[in-house]
């Protein structure tokens, strides 16, 4: 039996997959597609996961929420999904830079190998 699914999660799905696929070119064209870094990739793609959920539940709820506190009474706070979320975006620039993908790469030319 199919399973209907919501735009939005296709598009997330369509997303997710154009981000996995970029890291992985950009290590192939620096002929770095080695089974570590493209573990990297997985462990990256991991925390891309966990911050658009994040971002989502920030969507839905808000950035200030209210909770009971110890006593049962409702206090506001912020929002816990947003210093997670900061959190999961630092895991992912520091598999960034482990993976130097945030430095331009020249493409390799063909004709590059002709001298």
């Amino acid at each position: 039996m199919a399973r209907y699914i919501r735009k939005a999660e296709r598009e997330r799905k369509k997303k997710r997959a154009a981000v996995e696929r970029s890291l992985i070119e950009q290590l192939e064209t620096q002929g770095k597609d080695t089974a570590y870094l493209l573990s990297k990739v997985d462990q990256y793609m991991v925390a891309w996961d966990n911050a658009e959920a994040l971002a989502e539940d920030i969507k839905e709820r808000g950035q200030i929420i209210e909770e009971p506190n110890t006593r049962g009474a409702l206090v506001k706070k912020v929002n816990p999904s947003i210093t997670a979320r900061q959190k999961e975006l630092q895991i992912m620039a520091a598999i960034e830079k482990d993976l130097t993908l945030n430095q331009p790469q020249k493409k390799r030319d063909s004709d590059d190998d002709y001298l």
